[in-house]
């Protein structure tokens, strides 16, 4: 079982297997977490303000028939938020897959994110 959702990071990783299966909480979910103006980086592909992220994660969820994520949160004295992330999905074709990686949140004054950075340690592999 995962940590419960205890940060914004902590619903953003929870979230991640959530959507795969009921993609409209997209809608609803990603308001919460992310400031209007924030910037998230996967893996060296940056994406800024609100619609250009929504519009990455719909496009995202779409490789995923299913994942499964463990984490661990932890809280910087500075208040950067970091997770130490592994999961295991499903292709919708079938294919397993394993990654692993860090995400690296900054928030604003109101918690939400305004910065997200993920660095994979283990990059995405399917099995073929």
């Amino acid at each position: 079982m995962s940590t419960p959702p205890t940060t914004v990071l902590d619903r953003y990783v929870g979230l991640a297997d959530r959507v795969v299966t009921d993609p409209a909480i997209l809608e609803t979910e990603l308001a919460n977490i992310f400031a209007p103006d924030a910037t998230v980086d996967i893996a060296g592909t940056p994406v800024t303000g609100f619609p250009a992220i929504l519009g990455f994660y719909r496009r995202f969820i779409t490789m995923f028939a299913d994942s499964r994520h463990l984490w661990q949160t932890t809280v910087d004295p500075d208040g950067t938020l970091r997770a130490e992330w592994a999961a295991s999905f499903r292709t919708p074709d079938g294919r397993l897959g394993v990654v692993a990686g860090v995400e690296t949140a900054e928030l604003d004054e109101g918690g939400l994110i305004v910065s997200l950075v993920n660095t994979y340690t283990v990059p995405p592999s399917v099995r073929r």
